[in-house]
């Protein structure tokens, strides 16, 4: 009696064949697609390790603003998390010493007066060679009359 496969059996086969000649092959890292990765949900993958890791803290919020923000489903806490470093990133809060975020803000204020100070100066060597050229502008006006005139002089004599 011949044996016959269902066609299930015969899908398995291939499907355990084929991943065995990957493995095979090396072959066995998962290949992510671009949809499969906007697909993912938020949050740190399990296994992973961040340089600075999140500190579980208790911190006391109105009942009715915990309840919003669980109902906006899973990733609220990285929500929150970010809702609150973008009010610290504006400048609203002092609590967390950012150092190089102060040293930037000093330098930038410190190139922002010496920017300031040297349009000033422009703005008075500008206004000074204005003032030059009219007044140059003006004598050769004058001399040219002068000359127009000695011209005449000679030229009636």
């Amino acid at each position: 009696m011949p044996k016959t496969k269902d066609s299930e059996m015969e899908q398995f086969e291939k499907d355990l064949l084929q991943s065995i000649g990957e493995m095979k092959r090396g072959e066995h890292a998962v290949v992510h697609t671009p949809a499969q990765m906007e697909a993912r949900k938020r949050g740190r993958p399990a296994g992973s390790v961040k340089e600075s890791p999140k500190v579980a803290t208790t911190i006391r919020i109105d009942a009715d603003v915990l309840v919003a923000l669980k109902e906006s489903g899973p990733g609220w806490q990285t929500r929150v998390n970010d809702a609150l470093r973008k009010f610290i990133a504006t400048g609203h809060s002092t609590a967390i010493p950012d150092t190089k975020k102060s040293q930037l803000a000093a330098a930038y204020q410190a190139i922002t007066v010496e920017i300031d100070h040297a349009l000033e100066r422009q703005a008075e060597t500008l206004e000074t060679l204005r003032k030059q050229l009219t007044e140059t502008n003006e004598a050769v006006k004058a001399m040219e009359s002068l000359a127009i005139k000695q011209r005449k002089s000679t030229s009636t004599t």
